[in-house]
């Protein structure tokens, strides 16, 4: 019997009602907003950027700048969820974070005359896209996440989980986010060297 305190049924309640189908959507959003590989991004964005600048103060500049604008784009899109509705910036987001990440994908695999030097270290004297390019992607990508995938999936936890099972389906499909987090940055090493990457 449900005491009132928004989660009274226990784990079982998940399985009555329409909780089955609102967890669905919670943990599929959490399985979207991981699998965008956005903590793999921002984990080693210094290491992206300086095989785009050798630099290291440029490059941590730039990386210092995707940091400033994650926070202020989630502040601003926060209230305008409301106006414009969670599905449209939801698919304006996913839109965007799939241009932007085509665009840097290209960037990286139309390097030509590339060479490894004495240390082991990838060099690519001449590129036939500037170097700009993958920058503006790697900041667009931040920016549509940003705008979209990362705060939305939060806000609706609270919107479509029932009030009785509000508290266990919350936890699970936090757990579930966190879960991919460390499976995604914990691989990211491997998954680079699949692909040929250092």
């Amino acid at each position: 019997e449900n005491d009132g305190g928004g989660g009274g049924g226990g784990m079982g309640a998940l399985c009555q009602g329409n909780a089955p189908k609102a967890l669905a959507i919670g943990v599929g959003l959490m399985f979207v907003q991981q699998l965008s590989g956005i903590n793999a991004v921002m984990f080693y964005c210094g290491t992206i950027l300086q095989s785009v600048y050798p630099d290291p103060d440029i490059a941590n500049k730039f990386a210092v700048g995707i940091q400033v604008m994650q926070v202020i784009i989630t502040a601003i899109s926060a209230p305008l969820m409301d106006k414009a509705g969670r599905i449209p910036i939801l698919l304006f987001a996913l839109v965007g974070l799939t241009i932007s990440s085509a665009v840097l994908s290209a960037y990286y695999l139309l390097e030509t005359d590339c060479y490894m030097n004495a240390t082991g270290d990838k060099v690519c004297p001449k590129h036939p896209l500037p170097d700009i390019v993958a920058v503006i992607a790697l900041y667009s990508y931040v920016f549509f996440f940003s705008s979209g995938l990362g705060a939305i999936p939060w806000f609706l936890m609270g919107e479509i989980f029932p009030a009785e099972v509000k508290g266990q389906a919350s936890s699970v499909a936090t757990a579930v986010n966190w879960g991919l987090s460390f499976v995604i940055t914990k691989t990211v090493g491997q998954e680079t060297a699949l692909f040929g990457g250092q």
